[in-house]
């Protein structure tokens, strides 16, 4: 993996150096990032951040607060595929990003465990749970490299990225950095037949509302006005 620069400053915590040196990324005592065409990670006003040439403001994560549960929550095409049956379950978020979707599950009442394989994401994900008042566990890597430290999830979450669209109106901030940062699954399949080995109840991949279904053997699909959640149950 390469070595990145990051900013710090004396308001630093140290757990985030920890983390910065235990996936190996170089420490700096610039306060800023270096100018250039990949961006960098830099410590500012309390926060970790990702700062990008393009952008005015560096992209910061906040999780702070519980999303608020829909009031329509059984006839969300998300919902409905986690599953309400008022049980509690334990689930595995495959691809955490920028975690809206841990929390989100959180706040329907289940145990989340969250991966992320990307480092510099992984990052910015440790420091606002860091800021967060209800943290979810992540966890940096593959979910299926824990498959024999932690007992089987009911259920696994999988959203690898889209494919890109030729639309005229650019994606969200943190869609055009998730891209720029190399967040591309390219083992979808593999990764698919290998979770269905693990989970007690059901995988649920998240899908563009008209991409084709992966492996053709989902056991229901709960489309939305632009993604689709298809369920495979065991």
């Amino acid at each position: 993996m390469e070595k990145l620069v990051f900013g710090v400053d004396e308001s630093t915590p140290q757990f985030l150096i920890e983390q910065f040196e235990k996936l190996e990324f170089k420490v700096s005592s610039k306060s800023l990032p270096p100018d250039n065409a990949t961006g960098n990670l830099a410590w500012g006003n309390g926060q970790l951040g990702w700062q990008d040439p393009e952008f005015k403001k560096p992209l910061v994560f906040d999780l702070s607060q519980l999303p608020l549960v829909p009031k329509g929550l059984k006839s969300e095409p998300f919902a409905r595929a986690i599953g309400l049956n008022n049980k509690q379950c334990d689930i595995w978020d495959a691809t955490c990003g920028t975690g809206k979707d841990s929390l989100l599950m959180m706040a329907y009442g289940h145990r989340v465990k969250s991966f992320e394989r990307n480092p510099w994401v992984f990052l910015l994900l440790q420091d606002a749970l860091y800021r967060a008042e209800n943290p979810f566990e992540l966890f940096f890597g593959s979910c299926l490299d824990y498959k024999d430290k932690f007992d089987a999830p009911d259920l696994i979450y999988y959203d690898p990225m889209f494919p890109d669209k030729k639309k005229k109106a650019l994606p969200r901030k943190e869609m055009q950095i998730f891209k720029k940062l190399g967040l591309r699954d390219q083992d979808e399949e593999e990764f698919i037949m290998a979770a269905k080995k693990i989970i007690k109840n059901r995988l649920v991949i998240k899908r563009p509302v008209k991409a084709d279904v992966f492996l053709n053997s989902c056991t229901a699909s709960f489309p939305g006005k632009s993604a689709r959640y298809d369920m495979y149950m065991v």
